[in-house]
């Protein structure tokens, strides 16, 4: 009986520490709970947050505003901030003046910045051609804030400028359109008075090449002051005008020449009429001098003879 209880006692022993053991195991294998928490909900837990800017805007970059282009082939594009959209849109008006409206795109940036692509302006394609264009950009930000920017710019087939020459009453007008473009066969310079007559003597003048100086002499062909027109237009084959022409406004003021000093009457006087009384006085004086210096000379001659003579006779 003493027996049995041992060997159970011993048995129950050996089973308490199996389970001391077992409960050991599963502590060190089970993770612990904050660690539990940061592996299983890493995704759910991370928060990112972004500072949205309160001042939207968007500013054309190219083309620069008042622009004049010659050739089609352009581009525009512009930066933008703290806005949700943008809408890029060109306002075109042709030679008739009639307005065409054309979006050019919309885009969503969520309030990053950025700046948008290279837009293609074929202005010579569709419904574009030679005339005046607006281009607008308009933004939307937080709270729908409105933002804008405007550039405006033209295209002719060619236009000019009028500067000074290096002498007075002469000027210089330069015309500039594009030598490769397929409408214009010639190029032709004149110029109007106020009342809008053409200057004959001046116009027309025919231009050979873009850029090329074109001197007008105002005060060699002897035209009074006043404010004068310079025009410059291209004409298609056809002798038809392809576009208006371009005009430059010029203030032309005649600067009469400085009248040569009057000659001094001929007096007859020696050395003519350089300082006529003094160089008379000085010649007179001279020729006193002169008359003195022989008197004297014949009378000292004279009494040295006079003496010689005396001591011959002693």
């Amino acid at each position: 009986m003493k027996k049995r209880k041992k060997q159970t006692k011993r048995i129950l022993g050996i089973a308490g520490l199996l389970l001391v053991g077992i409960i050991t195991v599963l502590a060190v294998l089970i993770p612990e709970p904050n660690a539990s928490a940061l592996d299983t909900n890493a995704a759910t837990d991370e928060v990112q947050v972004r500072v949205v800017g309160k001042t939207p805007k968007v500013s054309i970059v190219t083309p620069p505003n008042n622009r004049i282009f010659v050739t089609p082939d352009q581009y525009f594009q512009f930066d933008y901030a703290n806005v949700e959209t943008t809408t890029a849109t060109v306002y075109y008006t042709d030679k008739d003046g009639t307005v065409h409206t054309k979006t050019i795109d919309t885009i969503d940036p969520d309030y990053e910045p950025g700046t948008s692509p290279q837009y293609p302006l074929n202005l010579d394609v569709g419904e574009f051609g030679y005339g005046e264009y607006q281009l607008t950009v308009n933004g939307v930000g937080f709270d729908g804030v409105p933002t804008e920017d405007t550039v405006n710019f033209s295209f002719t087939p060619i236009y000019g400028e009028v500067t000074d020459g290096e002498t007075d009453g002469v000027f210089i007008a330069v015309p500039h359109y594009s030598g490769e473009s397929p409408d214009i066969d010639s190029v032709y310079v004149n110029v109007y008075n106020e009342d809008g007559d053409l200057i004959k003597v001046l116009s027309p003048i025919k231009v050979s090449e873009p850029g090329e100086w074109i001197p007008l002499d105002f005060i060699g062909n002897d035209l009074p002051s006043g404010r004068y027109t310079v025009e410059f237009v291209a004409y298609d084959e056809d002798g038809n005008i392809i576009y208006k022409p371009y005009t430059v406004s010029l203030d032309y003021v005649r600067t009469e020449p400085t009248p040569a000093p009057t000659p001094a009457p001929d007096t007859g006087r020696f050395m003519g009429g350089v300082g006529a009384s003094g160089t008379d006085i000085a010649i007179t004086c001279t020729l006193a001098f002169v008359f003195v210096a022989v008197v004297a000379t014949v009378f000292i001659a004279k009494h040295s003879n006079t003496k010689q003579a005396k001591k011959k006779q002693k």
